[in-house]
């Protein structure tokens, strides 16, 4: 794997993911575990886990403008998650430059945690 086609964040998980998600597809911030978020791999009696994100997020994503992300992290900042928006203008960032890489390549994202 070219280490271009992965972005490391501590402590982001589905729930974090999904509450993102949920963000730009301009729904309240309370987790809906309906998004399409699929377990592929499972390992270690849960400890580490592989999830496929819906493609729909990648696309998301992969097209949102400067002020649409800026958005989302403002948004994010303000959910459970607790972080600072910087820090998730961060993240956000990173899972942009990879949602456009599988985007091109008709790819899909995966999240990884390994607790």
């Amino acid at each position: 794997m070219d280490a271009s086609d992965k972005f490391e964040a501590h402590r982001l998980t589905e729930l974090e993911v999904g509450y993102l998600y949920q963000i730009a597809m301009g729904r309240p911030t309370k987790f809906d575990s309906t998004l399409g978020f699929s377990v592929v791999n499972l390992f270690d009696g849960g400890e580490r886990i592989t999830t496929k994100l819906p493609d729909a997020f990648r696309d998301l994503l992969a097209v949102a403008t400067a002020e649409e992300s800026n958005g989302w992290a403002h948004a994010w900042s303000k959910s459970e998650l607790g972080w600072p928006k910087s820090d998730c203008s961060e993240v956000i960032k990173g899972l942009q430059c990879l949602a456009k890489r599988a985007q091109a390549a008709n790819k899909s994202l995966f999240l990884w945690n390994c607790i």
